[in-house]
Formats: structure tokens, C-alpha cells, sequence
């Protein structure tokens, strides 16, 4: 494997030697200003020179130096890869004295805010400590006030593990910085550039569809309080703190845009790297991709392919729980039959069926495209199924069809009843097989299928979950 530093090197078009300030810049971080700032931050990235590739995720490191030396709670679970390593970089500011400790905040400019937390932590600051003058905010910023102006050689033992556990925390983020230039591999786009904006467009293979990236300048919403974005020691310009918004997806055949990934980066080049990279994620595994919220695949299956993609399959009891969201959504009842009949509202979506698939996240034909006012069964309405690797359950599959015939402003509780209908009664040992296999078994207290025609038992048997959920 090819270290970490060329790779990070390469990709911002450095020397290996310049990695800390590109990587800062990065960041949108003042690069390190003296040597002992320099030289820690050439110590942490040849630390994770040789760490592995496909183990971290984006701030792993920063995330666990934030609990250190105890092990963060996290979702998914920190690789024990996070914890030695940040144990690695605490070891690097182990020896530093008070004085050294002070150089080497001055030398990365930390801020007063990278301060105010483990200050507050050291000196054992509880939030709802209201009892004194300006709450426990004031009591941060005196305690920010008093270190600013104390000479290191008269920090007290909490002040200086502050400094050291804000010291830590930015070593952790250069090094998250590392992690995250020196894994991925971006696909290079063609930017369209405005003052506030960027777009980029990149074809599918295989596919209708054209992955779209966006870029936008944004002021950051939630400004730091008090003078925490100010510099606590020396005289660095502090960086403007506004952020550059991302977002990856492709738009429905209707047009309206859905963004498959994105979020906020600090600079534009962040969020453009994330963006490039999340279209060559995209691109590789293209096939098997699904729409988020939607379902849809990125790449259609073409009659016969089997296109690489995992199948999605609808059962009855899916559909029954989008029945009943479809009625609390618009009728506001907690049970299915209200007062007054109503008819399904008007989502832009002219089936039934497309209403109930828009609920439970399955894909769900767009307007314009013809399955969108096509009944079950047909070839336009079975070929949208195809094409996205969509399977109805024999069961799911006779209740839309009598749930969707007749009239569109037929009212929901008549086609919900319809369907019912025309599943629950089983004809013979195979049908009822099949609606076991796909319900699970009656609740101890129904006796046969037909009980679930009663909305009361339906409504309890739908509040249990099936098994294996």
C-alpha cells in the first residue's frame, strides 16, 4: 500500500513536506506557525502513515480524542484502530511542559472555543450551574478570561490538561484530516462556477439517469457564542467561518431533484472533494444503487438482466401498514374507518397503488411516466416493477389488485375493504400458507384470516411486529 502522506500529497497537489498547512487550508485551519507546531503535526501524520485503508470513518479520530482518555459511545462502534492511535498522538504532548504546551497552542492558534469544553470539564463545571451570575456560560468565558492572561508557569493542574486535551483534539483533527484525502479516490468533475455556487454533471452507464453534484456557499447558522471563533493566544486571522453546502442525486423523470448524500464542509475545497468522491462511490457500485427515499434504482433493469441489484419485495402486511399511515396522515383518526368517508388526496401520483408505495418508501411511479395511472397487472404497471427489481407477494400482490379497481375518488376505506376481500379467504392450504408466510401467524385469540376484516383486530395484529422484525 502507498503511504498515506504521498497519497494525501498528491491529492492536494503538494510536496509531502507542505502536507500540514494543505491539510489546515483544508480544514479551514490556520497552518501550523512555529516549529513546535510544525513539527507535531510531520509526528501525527507519520503516525497514520501505514494505518489501514477501509477502517476509519470521517472523524474517527476527533471523536474519540474527544472522550479520551475514556472510549466514546458511538454508533457504529470505534475501531480499536481510533483508540491506539489517539493514545499514539496523546503520548506526542505527554512530555510537554505548561510553557511548551502554551507554544504549541500559539503555534496552531487554537481558538477560545476549542478551549471552553475542557475547561469547563477539567474544573468539573456542571450546565445548570444558574445559581451564579450569567450561568454556566459566563462561568466559561471567566475561566477562558483568567487562562488567556495566566503565564504558563502559574497554570493550575486543570488548566493545563485543558490545554492538553485541546491540543489533542486538533492533532486528532489534522490527523482526520489525513485519514480522509489519503483513502478515497474522487472522480475529477467539470464545474460549472458561479460567486456562491458550483454544479457538475456526470453520466451513468447503462443508465437514463445523470448524477448531478451541487455546491453552495452558505453562512454557517450557528455562530460560535461569545468570542470562542476569536484566537486564544497570539494575533492569527481568525478564518471566516461560513460553509460550503454539498449534495449528490439525480432527478425523478418529473424533475424534481432528490439528493442521494450531502451535507456541510468548512471549505469549498472540502465539499468539492466529498462530492467527487461521492460520485466515483456512486459510480462503481452503480447497479445495485437505490434511490434514496425513493427506491428507484440508478440504473433501470432491462428486461431479462438481472443487473446486479438486490430485490425489493412488498409484502401484504407492508402494504397494510401504508394503508393505515395513508389514513392517519389525512384524517388525523387513529383507526382506519373514520366518521366520514374521504378519498385518497391528491399527491400528484394517480394510483392507488403509487400513493401506498410513496409511503413505505418502494418506488413509486413518477407523473409522466405511464405506470403512474396504470392499474396492477398491466404491462406498464408490471414493467416499472421490473425495471426497479420490485416483487409483490401473491397476497400483496390480489389486494392492490382489488384495492385499485373502480373509480379514482373511490374512498380509501371501500378499497381497503376490497382488497381485504379478496385475500382473506383463503380457498385452499396453499393460500393459507402463503398469507402466514407473508403476515405471520394469528395473535393467540383469532381463530381464521376473516377476523382481520374487523379494523379493531386488524389494527392490534398490525401494532404487533411480524416475526423477525
Amino acid at each position: 500500500m502507498s503511504s498515506r502522506i504521498e497519497r494525501a500529497a498528491r491529492m492536494r497537489g503538494c510536496a509531502p513536506q507542505e502536507l500540514p498547512g494543505a491539510v489546515s487550508a483544508f480544514l479551514d485551519e490556520v497552518p501550523p506557525r512555529n516549529a513546535l507546531a510544525q513539527s507535531l503535526a510531520r509526528q501525527v501524520f507519520a503516525l497514520l502513515d501505514g494505518a489501514p485503508l477501509g477502517t476509519f470513518m470521517i472523524g474517527d479520530l476527533e471523536r474519540t480524542a474527544g472522550s479520551w482518555p475514556e472510549l466514546p459511545r458511538t454508533f457504529p462502534v470505534m475501531p480499536w484502530q481510533a483508540v491506539t492511535l489517539v493514545d499514539s498522538l496523546a503520548a506526542l504532548l505527554r512530555d510537554l511542559d505548561p510553557s511548551g504546551l502554551r507554544d504549541a497552542a500559539e503555534g496552531f492558534a487554537l481558538r477560545r472555543g476549542e478551549l471552553a469544553i475542557p475547561l469547563r470539564d477539567a474544573h468539573g463545571t456542571q450546565e445548570d450551574s444558574g445559581d451564579e451570575a450569567g450561568g454556566w456560560f459566563a462561568r466559561e468565558e471567566r475561566l477562558l478570561d483568567t487562562l488567556a492572561v495566566t503565564g504558563p508557569r502559574a497554570w493550575s493542574p486543570p488548566q493545563t490538561l485543558a490545554v492538553r486535551a485541546a491540543l489533542l483534539g486538533r492533532l486528532a483533527g489534522l490527523g482526520d484530516g489525513l485519514l480522509r484525502l489519503s483513502e478515497h479516490e474522487p472522480r475529477p468533475l467539470e464545474w460549472t462556477v458561479t460567486n456562491r455556487t458550483r454544479t457538475a454533471y456526470t453520466p451513468v452507464p447503462g443508465s437514463p439517469n445523470t448524477l448531478q453534484a451541487r455546491l453552495a456557499r452558505e453562512r454557517a447558522r450557528a455562530r460560535p457564542p461569545g468570542r470562542w471563533d476569536e484566537v486564544m493566544w497570539g494575533t492569527a486571522a481568525v478564518p471566516v467561518r461560513d460553509h460550503w453546502r454539498w449534495e449528490v442525486g439525480w432527478p425523478l423523470p418529473g424533475g424534481a431533484f432528490v439528493t442521494q448524500e450531502g451535507t456541510a464542509e468548512a471549505t469549498c475545497e472540502a465539499a468539492v472533494f466529498a462530492a467527487e468522491q461521492t460520485v466515483a462511490a456512486l459510480l462503481r457500485r452503480a447497479p445495485g444503487v437505490r434511490q434514496r427515499f425513493t427506491g428507484r434504482l440508478l440504473v433501470p433493469r432491462t428486461r431479462g438482466c438481472a443487473g446486479g441489484s438486490q430485490v425489493r419485495v412488498v409484502s401484504l402486511r407492508a402494504l397494510l401498514l401504508a394503508v393505515f399511515n395513508e389514513d392517519r396522515s389525512t384524517s388525523g383518526e387513529q383507526a382506519l374507518w373514520p366518521p366520514v368517508p374521504h378519498t385518497t388526496p391528491d399527491h400528484g401520483l394517480g394510483s392507488f397503488a403509487a400513493a401506498l408505495f410513496d409511503h413505505i418508501g418502494v418506488p413509486c411511479p413518477s407523473p409522466g411516466e405511464r405506470a403512474n395511472t396504470a392499474p396492477p397487472g398491466t404491462e406498464a404497471f408490471t414493467g416499472f416493477l421490473a425495471e426497479h427489481a420490485v416483487v409483490l407477494t401473491p397476497p400483496a400482490r390480489a389486494y392492490l389488485t382489488a384495492a385499485s379497481a373502480g373509480e379514482g375518488d373511490r374512498p380509501l376505506r371501500e378499497r381497503h375493504a376490497s382488497g381485504l376481500d379478496a385475500v382473506l379467504h383463503p380457498s385452499g392450504a396453499e393460500e393459507a400458507d402463503r398469507l402466514t408466510a407473508d403476515m405471520g401467524p394469528l395473535p393467540a385469540g383469532v381463530f381464521a384470516w376473516t377476523d382481520l376484516l374487523d379494523p379493531a383486530v386488524l389494527e392490534r395484529f398490525l401494532d404487533d411486529p411480524a416475526p423477525g422484525e
